[in-house]
């Protein structure tokens, strides 16, 4: 059965949707951990609990900027970032200055913050749109020095682990990619609680962990050929390498943008400004790729070279223990890359009408990395194009009166099922790492 898909609307309560959107600081009064490691604060933010009091401000804020993800398939995630913009004619948001503050603790640099969606008035359900760290504020005065605001930046997560650039430890040993992941977050010190961690199908070479955190998780991800990145609700997240083809939200359908009709009890969204590309650049044919103190492998694809010539792809990084993974992870490549093909690389969401408080708009908030969806642009003259893409990025624009959100999307095609090597004991097993048409 199918259903009509309601007319664009408004999504924000203030506006007569359901959907509320809050700012919120850790400065209550309990104790965050990773708060900064600095002695004349010992008395007022313990370190390591992992219970913030999250206090809501969002009645000084004017503007909330988050941008996100990655930009496609294969390339690595990167710190997501938030920019706050309030009013700050009582000054409370500039330090030392005199002015009384409302927080319980000290408003600063190195506070949590976060944005959150609240779908449900009802219930008061909070669900994450950005957790991470503030990390500067910048106040901007008019002419008369009437009108101030401050632009609060915050990064998430990932720029902690990118800050952490220990010395060198004992070598860890060859071990396999998720192990690796868990070993520099545990020296780190990255509470086990705020991790998803899935188990990985690559081996990583021994390491002392002397590059920063994030970098050893990357290389991790790199190795495996999954992900590593900070989720919206401040989690450590890693992928492996079949994330995309075996996760139930990467190989089902989350929502339907730009149809005027959907299955019954689906998620849909109308379509603004989408970019539909077709780019010799995005194919590649050739893929050479090589481990430290490997042999180069190489996979190609003489079809697609005849067809649009000799396109390559070359990484001599990889920190595999085996040839043979470095060769799956060539392979690959080649047989996501090497058709020429349109793709969606980014669109615009719209609302839908919700006046019973359906939940009708889960695709503007609940939306997720490595989602699927359907999309279709139907354009007023006769034609229309339509793809399935996966999600690799967001951003978000939040004003008093608007909400935008844009999703960075790549080819859901480009993951290929069939990754095969003949003869191999590990990439040639069949219903495992191979199937038949």
């Amino acid at each position: 059965m199918t259903t009509l898909v309601p007319a664009p609307a408004q999504p924000l309560r203030t506006f007569g949707g359901q959907i509320d959107v809050r700012v919120e600081i850790d400065t209550g009064g309990g104790a965050g951990f990773g708060d900064l490691w600095d002695e004349a604060l010992w008395d007022e933010s313990p370190w390591g609990a992992d219970d913030p009091v999250w206090v809501d401000m969002t009645d000084w804020v004017l503007e909330v900027v988050i941008n996100q993800g990655a930009e496609r398939w294969g390339e690595r995630f990167q710190a997501g970032s938030c920019v706050v913009t309030v009013d700050n004619t009582t000054g409370i948001f500039t330090p030392e200055n005199g002015v009384p503050e409302p927080w319980f603790r000290a408003f600063r640099p190195g506070r949590r913050i976060r944005v959150v969606a609240i779908p449900d008035p009802d219930t008061g359900l909070k669900t994450p749109l950005f957790t991470g760290r503030l990390t500067e504020s910048m106040d901007s005065y008019d002419d008369a020095g009437f009108d101030i605001t401050t632009a609060i930046s915050a990064i998430d997560y990932m720029g902690d682990w990118a800050d952490y650039d220990p010395l060198e430890m004992t070598a860890t040993g060859a071990q396999r990619t998720d192990l690796r992941v868990h070993a520099a977050l545990n020296r780190y010190g990255w509470p086990t609680a705020e991790r998803d961690i899935q188990t990985g199908l690559h081996n990583i070479a021994s390491s002392t962990l002397a590059e920063t955190t994030l970098e050893e998780c990357q290389r991790a991800a790199d190795a495996e050929g999954g992900a590593f990145f900070c989720s919206k609700d401040g989690l450590a997240t890693f992928k492996d390498r079949d994330w995309l083809i075996t996760d139930t939200r990467s190989v089902n359908i989350q929502g339907y943008v730009g149809y005027e009709e959907i299955p019954t009890g689906a998620q849909a969204a109308h379509a603004d400004q989408p970019a539909n590309s077709w780019a010799l650049s995005r194919v590649v044919n050739h893929a050479a790729y090589a481990r430290e103190g490997g042999t180069a492998q190489e996979a190609q694809d003489t079809a697609s070279q005849a067809a649009s010539g000799i396109r390559s792809h070359k990484r001599t990084d990889l920190l595999n223990t085996t040839d043979a993974e470095v060769l799956f992870l060539a392979t690959r490549m080649v047989n996501a890359q090497k058709d020429l093909r349109p793709r969606f690389d980014d669109i615009t969401l719209v609302a839908v009408d919700d006046p019973a408080n359906e939940d009708l708009n889960r695709l503007l908030w609940d939306t997720e990395y490595g989602d699927r969806l359907a999309v279709l642009i139907n354009t007023p003259h006769g034609w229309a194009t339509e793809r399935e893409a996966h999600v690799f990025g967001m951003s978000h624009q939040i004003t008093v009166d608007d909400w935008i959100v844009r999703l960075r999307l790549d080819d859901a095609q480009t993951i290929d099922l069939t990754y095969w090597i003949l003869g191999d004991p590990e990439f040639g097993v069949l219903d495992e790492t191979t199937r038949l048409a």
